[in-house]
């Protein structure tokens, strides 16, 4: 088992405790690997988890690259909320070719917001953070015409030779190689599947960039170091690394028909009538209301699938 980004060890916790109740599955976990590189969550994972599996078969990574691959079992591997916060380049194609957006000290203006950073005072690079009142003293300018790491980003993929001259798009290569290594820990040896789960679509974003802080959404200036950035997942992206590995994807698809096509509503039904009380059925018709909702976390997540080797076939819930 195997969980990039595994935050407080909740979903894990409840992977295992899954497994352990189904008959076919039960002791047969041989680890459970970790990519944390957050000593005190570390504490708390191994806290939580140590009380479903033996403490031996625990195991953390600084990077997914130093897993060791098992040739003999079957790799089971979940990335939730993993790819929105890896680093993005964000590149527009211009008359000049790719040229990369970059950060530059802005000692001009008095207020700036995202809603007014330009570059080359010509188009708006996002347009969906709130003013910030406070001068930060930076602005968004596009490098030299003659940028390798912006050609290299921008022939990474495809897709994005036939951008129009104009358009930006956020680019990931951390993302390309993170995907890459899945795929190489589930193609190869014993085969695997895994879950790739976070708020994107099948296709590349330009201004999906943005901040948060203390829960609200914020300039992506405000208070560097202090507030938490975040990117859209480009799905197809991801899909072209898979593609250079021994594995084959299923997706995405939305985060409301995958739930419901996984038995969700049901779910839910047995767990209301197991409930105690009205307090605990109300909390759980709200969580299920949130991760389902057709205006929110039900359209906005996405779910793609990954499976190992082969000719590819359909896969449940995926393919129906």
């Amino acid at each position: 088992m195997i969980e990039l980004g595994p935050g407080r060890g909740t979903l894990m916790d409840d992977i295992l405790r899954t497994f352990e109740s189904i008959a076919q599955t039960r002791g047969r976990i041989q680890a459970v690997r970790l990519v944390e590189t957050s000593a005190r969550l570390q504490e708390e994972q191994k806290s939580r988890l140590s009380a479903r599996v033996s403490a031996e078969l625990l195991h953390w990574y600084d990077r997914i690259e130093d897993i060791p691959k098992n040739e003999d079992a079957f790799t089971l591997l979940v990335a939730h909320e993993l790819f929105d916060a890896i680093p993005i380049h964000i590149i527009e194609r211009t008359a000049r070719g790719f040229q990369e957006v970059l950060v530059d000290i802005d000692r001009t203006a008095q207020t700036l917001s995202t809603s007014s950073l330009l570059i080359n005072n010509s188009s708006p690079i996002i347009d969906s953070s709130p003013p910030n009142p406070q001068f930060s003293g930076f602005r968004y300018v596009l490098s030299g015409p003659l940028s390798p790491l912006a050609n290299t980003l921008g022939n990474s993929s495809p897709r994005f030779s036939q951008l129009e001259k104009g358009i930006r798009i956020e680019v990931s290569p951390s993302s390309w190689s993170i995907a890459r290594n899945i795929g190489e820990l589930i193609g190869r040896g014993g085969g695997g599947a895994g879950l790739v789960i976070d708020y994107g679509d099948d296709r590349a974003f330009g201004s999906s960039f943005r901040g948060f802080h203390k829960h609200k959404l914020v300039d992506v200036f405000h208070q560097p170091g202090l507030c938490d950035l975040t990117a859209n997942v480009d799905f197809a992206y991801l899909k072209e690394a898979f593609n250079s590995t021994p594995t084959n994807t299923h997706g995405p698809i939305k985060q409301h028909e995958f739930l419901t096509n996984m038995g969700a509503p049901i779910r839910l039904h047995r767990l209301l009538q197991g409930a105690k009380d009205d307090e605990t059925r109300e909390r759980l018709r709200k969580g299920a209301t949130r991760l389902m909702d057709l205006t929110g976390m039900g359209v906005q997540y996405k779910v793609m699938g990954v499976t190992s080797g082969g000719k590819k076939g359909q896969v449940y819930p995926f393919e129906m």
